[in-house]
């Protein structure tokens, strides 16, 4: 599921500078590695 979306709280995610599409998610809890 997607973050956010899924759990009811779409206002944790922030549109990324600079993209019109691509959205980060904004929670301690969630970390991205490569």
């Amino acid at each position: 599921p997607v973050y956010g979306f899924a759990s009811g709280d779409p206002l944790r995610f922030k549109r990324a500078v600079g993209h019109k599409d691509l959205f980060y998610i904004d929670d301690k809890d969630v970390e991205f590695k490569d």
